[in-house]
């Protein structure tokens, strides 16, 4: 994971930190990558889920924090709210 967090570092290297969500289609999961200032990744925290994901897949942002989440096998899109310790589906 971590790999994948720097390959998209070289590519979007963000100005001034910040933080990076990511999902896996295969297992099911979501991090959070800290950002530093100088665009370098840091702590990767896998997010706790409140809900079992199916086939987690286009995991995109509409707002601060907010997400739409689209699960394959479940045929179903998720509003999806990220806040400092839990993950609301």
């Amino acid at each position: 994971m971590k790999q994948l967090a720097t390959d998209w570092h070289s590519r979007h290297r963000p100005l001034g930190g910040g933080i990076l969500y990511a999902n896996s289609v295969t297992s099911n999961q979501i991090w959070r990558f800290g950002i530093d200032r100088s665009g370098l990744i840091g702590t990767i925290t896998p997010l706790t889920l409140a809900q079992p994901l199916k086939s987690a897949d286009g995991f995109r942002l509409i707002r601060a924090n907010g997400f739409l989440l689209a699960e394959n096998a479940a045929g179903r899109l998720d509003e999806v709210s990220i806040a400092r310790r839990l993950f609301h589906a």
